[in-house]
């Protein structure tokens, strides 16, 4: 696989928008020939899910455009993370949402949705989705991948946004807040 490819984490949970991925993956490739060369790669995809996502990209006819993966190593996911244009991950509801930290400590831009704490974690460093709609997706993919400017100012910011969620950054966080609690006797 070379490096021109987009990367999701698929998943059956329907909040995961797995099918939002492929959909608008697949109108980008109907619609225009500048991203003939573009692929997909979707990882974390459970058996039972894959057959049914499998159906999907073969009715799509892009069975050599999408890569359909199960759960990969460590070193493999942080690749996928280094490696891709770009990282969607549409989820309508996170607790955390550790891949969006993921992308951005590896300099990848991201999509998603503004929603759960995905917005907390992310700040100004990700792409939102106006919408939870294929058009808005595609849409969103390609001015990402035509505006380097704006490619550029995402990874730079996701790069700084990541640094906030340092282990060394945390440790003084609480020290910080223990002084506090230790002068103001409220402990």
């Amino acid at each position: 696989i070379n490096n021109d490819f987009i990367f999701a984490l698929g998943s059956a949970e329907p909040r995961k928008n797995t099918r939002l991925v492929i959909d608008s993956f697949t109108k980008i490739k109907k619609d225009s020939v500048l991203y003939k060369n573009l692929k997909l790669i979707l990882v974390g995809l459970e058996p039972r899910y894959k057959k049914k996502i499998k159906f999907l990209v073969k009715k799509y006819a892009l069975e050599d455009e999408i890569v359909l993966l199960d759960f990969v190593s460590e070193l493999d996911l942080i690749l996928f993370y280094k490696l891709a244009k770009i990282f969607l991950y549409p989820s309508l509801y996170e607790g955390f949402g550790l891949p969006i930290l993921e992308a951005m400590i590896s300099k990848t831009p991201i999509i998603t949705m503004d929603s759960g704490s995905i917005k907390e974690i992310a700040e100004d460093a990700a792409f939102y989705l106006k919408e939870n709609t294929t058009q808005e997706m595609t849409k969103s993919i390609k001015y990402i991948l035509e505006n380097k400017n704006h490619y550029s100012n995402l990874v730079l910011r996701g790069s700084k946004r990541s640094n906030f969620f340092s282990w060394d950054t945390a440790a003084k966080s609480y020290i910080l807040t223990y002084k506090s609690m230790i002068k103001s006797k409220n402990y």
